[in-house]
């Protein structure tokens, strides 16, 4: 099988989006200022707000994945007014969830095994103590690497929901992907890091310089920039992830033909 060119369709991705940020704005933007609307109530210390502030923000990421994935992978114009939540959505949100809890349970399972002895009340706490923080920062590292790179193989899952491509299993994911997991995952990096440091970077000083200056202003362009870098990532990642399956489905010899126009 030919090596997937990470690198070119990571910049595909950028450029699709670049192209289509009217689109972003039309079907995003309701979901990007709902979420951070909020994320300004919950600041004033409401529970409730802060469950749907993180629910907007992960919604209105799958939700705009999918009609993202479909305006590559079916060529729909993106001219709904506001990424819709249906069933599709539904489970797009709940593969992402299943994928989120395979990346973060192992290497939480590690660290509590190496460095968390002393949260369960081991007898010799104190030799745990000496040795376990750098047991920890090798092993955890390690680990999440070894998730990260198991569930990029299992990606062509969330294209194939977003058309209704039944026939991607996590078995047919893993087996399409089995040499090109690295490459997948390099090309995942490029594609979300430059806009998630970005986006860190921005919040923290903004943040910085509220608490400083005690703007409210500033303060709150912290929050549209924290809930900003997920309304981006989506487009971002659908675009990378949308683009390698359609070089894994030629590589089959398929054309993409979802499952609403066949």
């Amino acid at each position: 099988m030919n090596k997937l060119p990470a690198l070119r369709l990571a910049r595909h991705a950028y450029l699709d989006v670049l192209a289509n940020t009217q689109g972003l704005l039309r079907i995003g933007g309701p979901w990007l200022l709902l979420s951070w609307a909020l994320l300004l109530l919950s600041r004033s210390g409401s529970a409730l707000f802060t469950i749907a502030a993180d629910l907007a923000v992960t919604v209105g990421a799958a939700a705009i994945a999918v009609v993202w994935h479909r305006h590559i992978l079916a060529n729909e114009p993106l001219t709904v007014r506001m990424a819709p939540v249906d069933a599709r959505v539904g489970r797009y949100f709940m593969l992402t969830v299943i994928l989120a809890f395979m990346v973060g349970a192992a290497p939480l399972l590690v660290l509590l095994m190496t460095g968390g002895a002393d949260l369960v009340g081991a007898p010799d706490a104190g030799a745990v103590e000496s040795e376990g923080p750098g047991l920890s920062l090798i092993l955890v590292p390690i680990t999440m690497l070894a998730c990260l790179y198991a569930a990029l193989r299992l990606q062509l899952m969330f294209p194939a929901t977003a058309i209704g491509d039944q026939t991607m299993t996590p078995a047919r994911s893993w087996a399409l992907t089995s040499t090109n997991g690295w490459r997948l995952l390099g090309g995942f990096a490029l594609a979300t890091l430059p806009i998630a440091v970005a986006a860190i970077a921005l919040t923290i000083a903004l943040g910085w310089a509220a608490d400083a200056t005690g703007s409210i202003v500033l303060s709150a362009l912290a929050d549209l920039i924290a809930v900003g870098n997920a309304w981006l990532q989506a487009p971002l990642i659908a675009s990378y992830l949308a683009f390698s399956y359609l070089f894994f489905m030629r590589q089959q010899g398929r054309e993409v033909v979802p499952a609403a126009v066949q």
